[in-house]
């Protein structure tokens, strides 16, 4: 008995909530279908952000990968470079840079290469000087933003940076660069340490101030004494001291052979010319 009791005023009491419920729906319609678009609204947006921020990481990975931008080299790093400033990716983000670096250094090498070619080349849009500022910017972006998941990167952008280093001549700070590499655990399953001990090791002689030998003196060899004694069809030049005062020849002094001149023959005119 007691438990029917009990079934009863529960089922009276459910009754009862959904009797609120509906009597509070039916007040509240407005409300409820206002909510109920709005929370679908910020689903959709929700949804059409993120896949739209995955097309665009999609979309920066194929632009990284697209071997064809390199026809053109300096658009290729305008198109990295946006990349790397507008992706929400932070790997992403460091590889753009990282790309935007390859490509001014490999600028920099061809343009090094092409100093020593003699053939007339059109000039480039882009000095080496301005691919120099481009890659310190890019490696140094790669080095600041670099995760623990990106140690190769940014391995390959401190040995990037030391290179710049000795091309300034800046071996001090080279030095700082390659012993980062060599010292820092994060970079020790990677070759890097050993480039970097190479490249520490050749410093030591390709940045050692170069002294050359004393240059050789060259003494002349005296000049042949003026002949004494002219032959026939000679004349015998000499010199003298003269006092600038007196005009006079300085006493003492004695003829100073100087060189022997050709006496020109006489003309002979012929019989009965006038």
């Amino acid at each position: 008995m007691k438990t029917e009791r009990r079934h009863e005023l529960q089922t009276n009491e459910l009754a009862q909530q959904i009797d609120q419920i509906s009597t509070y729906a039916r007040q509240n319609a407005n409300r409820l279908i206002i909510f109920g678009v709005a929370v679908l609204v910020v689903i959709i947006a929700v949804y059409w952000v993120v896949k739209g921020r995955q097309a665009r990481i999609m979309d920066g990975w194929a632009t990284l990968s697209d071997s064809s931008l390199m026809a053109d080299p300096a658009s290729a790093v305008e198109r990295f470079r946006s990349v790397a400033q507008d992706s929400s990716d932070p790997r992403l983000t460091v590889s753009a840079w990282l790309r935007v670096g390859e490509t001014a250094m490999s600028q920099i090498i061809a343009g090094d290469a092409k100093k020593s070619d003699a053939s007339s080349a059109p000039a480039p849009t882009t000095s080496i000087d301005e691919w120099k500022k481009t890659a310190q910017e890019a490696f140094e972006n790669v080095v600041r933003l670099a995760g623990s998941g990106d140690s190769t990167a940014k391995g390959e952008a401190l040995m990037m940076l030391g290179v710049l280093a000795e091309d300034r001549g800046e071996f001090e700070k080279a030095r700082e660069y390659y012993t980062r590499i060599r010292d820092e655990q994060q970079f020790a399953m990677t070759p890097l340490p050993a480039q970097a001990e190479f490249r520490l090791k050749g410093m030591a002689e390709w940045s050692r101030p170069i002294t050359f030998p004393p240059a050789a003196i060259t003494v002349p060899a005296p000049e042949t004494a003026a002949q004494t004694d002219p032959t026939a069809g000679q004349k015998l030049i000499t010199s003298q001291t003269i006092d600038v005062r007196t005009g006079k020849v300085v006493a003492g002094d004695t003829d100073t052979p100087i060189r022997v001149e050709t006496v020109a023959a006489p003309t002979t005119q012929p019989a009965g010319s006038q």
